[in-house]
């Protein structure tokens, strides 16, 4: 089946889908800002009992001591990632 469409249609259309793709993006932003700010992990080299990393991009709490090195959900975020020196 095949649809014509007006160009306004189309132009809404296509809001509609580049709107909804950046809410998909804001949200699993924060989603995984969460994450990182409440999963606990174990980090070897740290030596410490299991908790969370934290986030660069949490405005309650700052930036972390190690923005993204070792962050559990760094292949998932849609950030510009930061690394430590």
């Amino acid at each position: 089946m095949m649809y014509v469409l007006t160009e306004d249609e189309f132009k809404a259309l296509k809001k509609k889908q580049t709107d909804g793709l950046a809410i998909n993006v804001a949200r699993r932003q924060a989603i995984c800002t969460q994450v990182a700010m409440t999963m606990p992990i174990v980090v070897k080299w740290r030596g410490e009992k299991p908790r969370p990393w934290g986030c660069h991009l949490d405005e309650e709490h700052g930036d972390s001591e190690w923005p993204c090195d070792e962050c559990p959900v760094q292949e998932l975020c849609p950030a510009d990632k930061v690394w430590s020196q």
